[in-house]
Parts: structure tokens; sequence; C-alpha cells
């Protein structure tokens, strides 16, 4: 029993070192990012939280995303999506220090995954 049990245990740290560490870049600029999107939109970030995650074994930004227009499609999610960066294979990008202005989201089917992010204006 203590064999399985370790065994698992092994298995669990593996699978979340992997899982948060081994992301490939789905693309790397805007122009392959809008083409590999779902959708993109222009807003405004608000609410933004940083803590340490004990499973990603990484910091974690949460934050909330304001959209003001379209770009490239549209989500039936609203107007407001929240969103994880570093947590994972999917928003591994962070977002910048200064989040004031109009940034560009380059999104994926999931409401709470996205590409890219750009910022365009102050």
């Amino acid at each position: 029993m203590k064999k399985l049990l370790a065994a698992a245990v092994f298995f669990a740290l593996t699978v979340s070192y992997a899982y948060a560490h081994n992301c490939p870049a789905i693309c790397t600029d805007s122009n392959s990012c809008y083409r590999a999107a779902e959708w993109v939109a222009d807003g405004e970030i608000y609410n933004v939280e940083t803590y340490w995650s004990k499973r990603a074994q990484a910091y974690v930004t949460r934050f909330d995303f304001a959209i003001d227009s379209w770009v490239k499609g549209e989500m039936r999610y609203g107007h407001f999506l929240h969103f994880k960066t570093n947590y994972g294979c999917n928003d591994v990008m962070s977002i910048p220090e200064y989040t004031g202005g109009i940034f560009r989201l380059y999104g994926t089917s999931n409401q709470n995954e996205y590409l890219y992010l750009e910022k365009i204006s102050d």
C-alpha cells in the first residue's frame, strides 16, 4: 500500500511539473497569433492579483479583461473575461507590470485561455 501511495505521489508531482513547465509556444508575435486565435479583442485589464501557486510551482497572476471592441470573431461570454496566467500550458504569457491603457488579447475557444497579449495604446 505504501508503494502504491508513493507511486501515486510521484506520478502527481511529475504530471504537475510537466503541466506547468513543458509548454510549447503556439505563437510568438501578433501575426502568428492572429492566425491561430479563435477571437481577438481590444480592451482593458482590471483586478490584477499575483500569488504563489504550490501546484504550478510558479507565480500566478489572475486578471479581468473588459472588452471594448472585437477585432476577430466574437465570444458569447459577454464583455468581461477572467484569466489566470503562468498556470499550465495555456496562458503562459504573463501580463506587463503596468496594465494601464488598451491591450489586444488573442483568445482560444476556451473563454479563460489566451495565446498572446499586446499593448496597443496608452
